[in-house]
């Protein structure tokens, strides 16, 4: 019967050990990526559902952060679509919840143009008048790459765009909010 000597096992180890190294870096900013697009996406498809239930039922339909019954400015908290019939930025007892949802992740947070406007409202024609926004995900990390931004048009529009240009500087349009 044959095992290992002790020299081969301390270079299978060695070997293994280089092969962690390089892996495990890769596979964190992987992670992070993934992480980022998921709570990215969360939030896009929140709006774009709660735009929805604004025209569907033809009522206003309002978007924020909640803590207790309060909107917040913290849009890491988990956000809350609720029908704000009497407009005051808090559920009360005979307004509708519809959904709510988390988009924080260890990896990064949000940013909102209008910050001491704590919602986005949309009306039952769909639009966000009041509200138009734009929102700016950071990484916590150095890669500005994964930094990319929602935006909310006064007619209720949502889209997409990355908040650097190819040659790795902000848009101009975010110059009222940065990552930095």
């Amino acid at each position: 019967m044959r095992g290992f000597t002790l020299i081969e096992l301390m270079v299978s180890t060695a070997i293994l050990a280089s092969f962690l190294a390089l892996g495990v870096p890769a596979m964190q900013g992987m992670i992070e990526r993934h992480e980022s697009n998921t709570a990215f996406y969360n939030l896009r498809r929140t709006f774009a559902n709660a735009r929805g239930l604004a025209q569907d039922k033809s009522i206003n339909v309002s978007v924020c952060p909640i803590q207790g019954a309060d909107c917040t400015s913290n849009w890491d908290d988990t956000v809350t679509v609720f029908n704000d019939r009497n407009l005051n930025n808090k559920i009360d007892e005979n307004e509708e919840i519809f959904f709510s949802t988390s988009t924080s992740n260890r990896h990064g947070y949000w940013l909102k143009t209008k910050s001491n406007q704590s919602y986005v409202r949309f009306n039952p024609l769909g639009h966000a008048f009041a509200s138009a926004s734009t929102f700016l995900y950071c990484p916590y990390s150095d890669h500005d790459k994964i930094a990319k931004s929602i935006v909310i048009s006064f007619q209720g529009r949502i889209r997409t765009a990355p908040y650097l240009n190819k040659q790795g500087v902000p848009y101009a349009q975010y110059s009222t909010i940065d990552c930095n």
